[in-house]
């Protein structure tokens, strides 16, 4: 866990210091997540603050942390609330359409990790906890509003021991 903080941490730095060398950029996005571990799926408001810096015209390096909130599911009397994030670290392929779209993919790693409270009826309530690191894509469109200003609408996806955690989002991406 340490070394994915710490990883995200310098890829964050690294674009600030260089924003001459590259384009460096910071965003913020809200969207809705959806996270599949229990016995339906549940969706739930999601925010994420990420950076990175395009090295190459159609290449990016980028990391991300992902608070994927907290879905809830209440079935019966059984009950499951979870508390889901996640930070990523991406390559990220850019394909400039027009001078002011572009669609872009992305592949990486995740790590992702979730606290569940689960109670059936009035008995009283019962926590676990889980993370691991697994694969992760991600696919968007982005617009441009100015030089340095960009809205970028996105899908990501986490696989892996966690049956399945997504979110789609829109940002502000803000471009040194």
């Amino acid at each position: 866990m340490k070394i994915i903080k710490v990883l995200l941490v310098s890829l964050l730095l690294l674009g600030v210091t260089n924003a001459q060398a590259a384009n460096a950029y910071l965003g913020l996005g809200i969207g809705e997540s959806f996270v599949d571990q229990g016995i339906f799926g549940e969706m739930d408001t999601a925010y994420k603050l990420f950076g990175g810096f395009q090295f190459h015209p159609n290449f990016a390096l980028e990391a991300a942390y992902m608070d994927l909130g907290q879905p809830v599911e209440d079935f019966f009397g059984f009950r499951q609330e979870y508390d889901v994030w996640a930070t990523a670290l991406w390559v990220k392929g850019v394909l400039p359409v027009t001078k002011t779209v572009e669609l872009f993919g992305k592949l990486g790693m995740a790590h992702w990790e979730y606290d569940k409270v689960s109670q059936i009826g009035s008995l009283p309530p019962t926590t676990s906890s889980e993370s691991s690191t697994d694969f992760a894509w991600g696919i968007g469109v982005a617009f441009a509003v100015n030089e340095k200003l960009m809205i970028p609408v996105e899908y990501e996806h986490i696989s892996g021991d966690i049956d399945k955690a997504a979110m789609f989002s829109v940002s502000v991406l803000y471009q040194f």
